[in-house]
């Protein structure tokens, strides 16, 4: 089981010097242009460690972008809300965490992304409050994190230090139950969430049950199974569902439990999945990442 991470921080800075290997979409110059640069440096160092999935430990001040994201997106849109700039990066560009970019004086606002897997945007004309947004190419929410900020461009260069934070929570759901024989699958489902994230990020789209399935191996029987943990974009209660079956598919056992998870806040599910029915969930969830709850049921 993978590491969770903390809380990631990311130093952006603004210099004059445009890189080429690197996807954008750059429309006509119709007025004199400003040279912009952002890099994203070494990550803040943070020795926090976790007992659970879900990512790379943070390890000292050398880590780099590439430890913790695969892409990094970058959205510029003007006063009325229209898509002027778009680039992406790859972490096999020997640029990445460099985006150099030109634009006219005027007033801005910024959306940077960084992420473990890949992201598929859709960009609407004037749109940046609602209908310009960002979905996990697999469907399944991976490690995220983001910043959407207010840019002036004068006439000069600018030099601005930008903070990634994480903008998805986490769910880890622990069974402490030694397996019984006739147990050939464990579902683990958490019924709402949703499928994009808006360039002001914010939750959009189809509310969609997902989750994930065990399959039960002759080695697991009498032991306990590794956690089972999710990413999530949602930021409003929803409800974990736990289920065993057996192999002729009938329902040994059920559990139950509604989790409120935002942005950076991690849940920990903790219970025995074959104890008596009935048997209830206590829910709390702390906001802080590496301080995160224990939900017991």
């Amino acid at each position: 089981m993978k590491n969770l991470l903390p809380a990631l921080f990311i130093a952006l800075i603004f210099f004059g010097c445009q890189k080429s290997n690197q996807s954008e979409n750059k429309p006509e110059a119709t007025g004199k242009k400003y040279d912009v640069t952002f890099n994203l440096q070494n990550f803040a160092p943070n020795l926090t460690t976790f007992s659970t999935s879900g990512g790379k430990q943070t390890q000292a001040v050398g880590d780099t972008l590439k430890n913790y994201a695969d892409n990094l997106y970058y959205r510029v849109f003007d006063a009325s809300g229209a898509l002027v700039k778009e680039i992406n990066q790859a972490s096999t560009s020997p640029d990445f965490g460099t985006i150099s970019d030109q634009l006219q004086s005027g007033n801005y606002k910024v959306t940077i992304v960084a992420s473990k897997g890949s992201l598929s945007w859709i960009n609407a004309p004037n749109a940046f409050t609602s209908t310009s947004y960002f979905s996990p190419s697999n469907n399944t929410w991976n490690d995220t994190f983001g910043k959407q900020f207010d840019l002036t461009v004068g006439t000069t260069s600018v030099t601005q230090a930008v903070r990634l934070d994480r903008i998805v929570g986490g769910v880890e759901v622990n069974i402490l139950d030694a397996i019984p024989a006739n147990t050939a699958k464990i579902m683990v489902t958490y019924i709402k969430d949703y499928p994009s994230i808006t360039a002001a990020f914010f939750p959009t789209g189809v509310i969609a049950e997902q989750g994930k399935i065990y399959t039960v191996t002759t080695a697991d029987i009498g032991n306990k199974l590794p956690p089972f943990f999710f990413y999530i974009a949602n930021q409003t209660a929803f409800t974990v569902k736990i289920n065993a079956f057996d192999a002729s598919n009938n329902l040994l056992a059920e559990k139950l439990t509604s989790v409120t998870v935002g942005r950076n806040q991690k849940a920990i599910l903790t219970g025995y999945l074959f104890a008596p029915a009935g048997t209830g969930f206590t829910a709390t969830v702390n906001p802080s990442w590496n301080t995160p709850s224990t939900i017991r049921f």
